[in-house]
């Protein structure tokens, strides 16, 4: 299975359907509807402890993306005289 923790949304769809009084011990479900090997839609509920009020639905469109590494990277440029290449520092 492709690991998404680099990956970023495309949609992320809250509904919001009772107000959640303080205090209040909640539980959250989500499971994974469908997965292939970029993209994944997981949903979920935000319920009482006893399932029988719903709080908040959600709905997640999510695409995975090659994590980039920190810091400086080297690229290499054509050198402008035609001959060989150099490198350049950029910051990512």
């Amino acid at each position: 299975m492709t690991s998404f923790l680099g990956g970023v949304s495309r949609t992320l769809n809250l509904s919001y359907l009772k107000a959640l009084p303080m205090g209040t011990t909640i539980h959250i479900h989500s499971r994974v509807i469908q997965h292939g090997r970029t993209m994944a839609l997981i949903r979920g509920e935000m319920t009482s402890t006893d399932g029988r009020t719903v709080y908040v639905t959600a709905e997640h469109h999510k695409v995975g993306v090659p994590p980039r590494r920190r810091g400086s990277e080297t690229e290499k440029v054509a050198d402008e005289r035609g001959g060989g290449s150099r490198e350049k520092e950029a910051k990512l």
